[in-house]
């Protein structure tokens, strides 16, 4: 899809990722939530019902709406009600959580099904205890992986988020191995992102280390890999500000996932305007021609989803090689 970076209303958006909680069961190393509340500069909110309707009531139809967001999303009462919602207005055909996993039994994944869930991603950065209490603390992972053989039964697409950082990129092969073997998932492999914490990132030779044990773990014929950014063609604009938009717990318009700062569009609130009326403000159309003439060090730093980042070693979630490593 090619994408106009102009003024106009997009004539349709990819995806609307919507928070719906800051609350947290994990203390997981370099989380904007826990480096924040370290520093009594997080509290814990949700988004009600009330919001989330108006919220999605001024979106216009969307393929993809993706309940996520810096909180456990399984611990916000709503959601239940708040992802039927979504389905009986009828606006989106995907309709995703993101989540760790660890706040709610398989039964309760089950009950979002009836209510409308059709797509869930679960993070598993690692099914090593000792690893996971290095980048996911607070993880039980023996908790986790049972949960993964309750979802391999599940009859909605399942994904398994897994973010590679110094700590966990040598376990990946054995991750794959088992999660291949638990059942059929497709497993999104991202580098972690860098939140102040740059020792834990991986450098062009990290990079290349994942690259090999990403081809030496292959074939998997219980798993589709999508690559991480290191294997993906480089671009050189992120369209994310144009097609992607974020909305805070507290219903303000943010340009994307990462940002999560209602201040960069001086605070729009989905819950007050239109989709139609946000973008057309000018405070929204500033930053937007900002963006587009020269992309922000700050707040794009360390996104994993900057394509000026990206790698380009493979093309194509077929892992097809189209140059060489050495």
């Amino acid at each position: 899809m090619s994408t106009d970076f102009s003024d106009s209303l997009p004539q349709r958006l990819q995806f609307m990722l919507m928070e719906v909680t800051t609350a947290c069961n994990l203390r997981c190393p370099g989380c904007r939530r826990t480096n924040r509340r370290e520093d009594g500069e997080w509290s814990s909110r949700f988004m009600d019902l009330a919001t989330a309707r108006k919220v999605l009531d001024n979106f216009p139809p969307i393929s993809h709406l993706i309940v996520s967001g810096f909180g456990e999303v399984a611990f916000n009462p709503d959601l239940p009600d708040i992802l039927a919602y979504a389905r009986d207005c009828g606006k989106f055909r995907i309709i995703q959580i993101n989540t760790n996993g660890l706040a709610r039994d398989a039964d309760y994944y089950r009950m979002l099904i009836e209510h409308g869930l059709n797509y869930l991603m679960v993070s598993v950065d690692t099914l090593d205890q000792d690893i996971a209490d290095q980048v996911r603390t607070g993880t039980d992972v023996n908790r986790l992986r049972r949960l993964l053989h309750d979802l391999a039964t599940f009859r909605i697409p399942v994904i398994v988020s897994i973010t590679v950082s110094k700590e966990n990129l040598e376990g990946l092969p054995s991750l794959l191995r088992e999660i291949n073997d638990i059942g059929k998932f497709t497993v999104g492999v991202r580098e972690i992102g860098d939140m102040g914490q740059p020792e834990r990132l991986l450098d062009s030779d990290g990079e290349i280390r994942l690259a090999r044990l990403l081809m030496e773990s292959l074939p998997l014929p219980n798993l589709r890999i999508a690559p991480p950014k290191c294997l993906q063609a480089k671009d050189a604009r992120c369209v994310d500000p144009w097609l992607r938009p974020g909305v805070t717990v507290d219903g303000y318009l943010t340009p994307c996932c990462w940002t999560n700062d209602a201040d960069l569009f001086q605070r729009l609130s989905m819950v007050d305007m239109t989709w139609e009326e946000a973008w057309h403000k000018p405070e929204h159309l500033e930053w937007l021609r900002a963006f587009r003439e020269a992309p922000p060090e700050n707040p794009c730093k360390g996104c994993t989803r900057d394509p000026r980042q990206f790698g380009g070693l493979w093309q194509g979630s077929a892992f097809e090689l189209y140059r060489t490593l050495d």
